[in-house]
């Protein structure tokens, strides 16, 4: 299905303020948060959330959230050796599809960072953007996003979430976890 609008996930602590600002102060840009769809729990505000936004009849449509949250969750208990459902999310992305841009503040830490800078960039690398967290941050990488090959579908998505192992893992000598290093050149 063809979609009008250009949907853009915003992926930070504050991505909701962030998303609310921008919107607010641009004529272009329609808003879709998460938090705000009426519905049960997480997964039914998601799946709602991400249908009104594929909607969306403006240039772009701003969401605070990431359409495949449940197989990022997965990917980083698999690569933490938690426990995960990796197997059993992975259907989460064909509901949908993923956003066709990731705008990434520097404020998101953890292994998450490695899902969108290491990953997801990996496999289209135009489409996943380092923002500021700020909304300025958010316009100006509105402004300059260049038409690239989409993300992959969703099996071929899964299949290199499940092989995917960012490239270096390293740790000092003290006794603190493993720090996850990644070299996204």
């Amino acid at each position: 299905m063809h979609r009008f609008t250009t949907i853009v996930s915003v992926i930070s602590p504050a991505a909701g303020e962030m998303v609310d600002a921008v919107a607010a102060g641009a004529a272009n840009v329609t808003a879709v948060r998460q938090a705000h769809v009426e519905a049960g729990g997480e997964p039914s505000r998601r799946r709602l959330a991400w249908a009104e936004a594929a909607r969306g009849r403006n240039i772009y449509t701003l969401v605070d959230f990431d359409p495949a949250q449940p197989l990022v969750d997965a990917w980083v208990a698999r690569l933490g050796g938690d426990p995960h459902a990796m197997d059993t999310v992975s259907g989460v992305v064909g509901q949908g599809g993923l956003a066709e841009y990731f705008l990434v503040a520097d404020d998101v830490a953890g292994e998450r960072v490695h899902w969108y800078h290491g990953l997801l960039h990996s496999l289209a690398p135009r489409r996943v953007v380092p923002i500021e967290s700020r909304p300025a941050s958010v316009v100006d990488s509105l402004a300059h996003l260049r038409p690239s090959p989409p993300f992959p579908d969703a099996a071929t998505l899964v299949r290199a979430a499940l092989s995917y192992v960012p490239t270096g893992l390293s740790a000092d000598a003290s006794d603190e976890p493993a720090t996850l290093v990644i070299d996204v050149g």
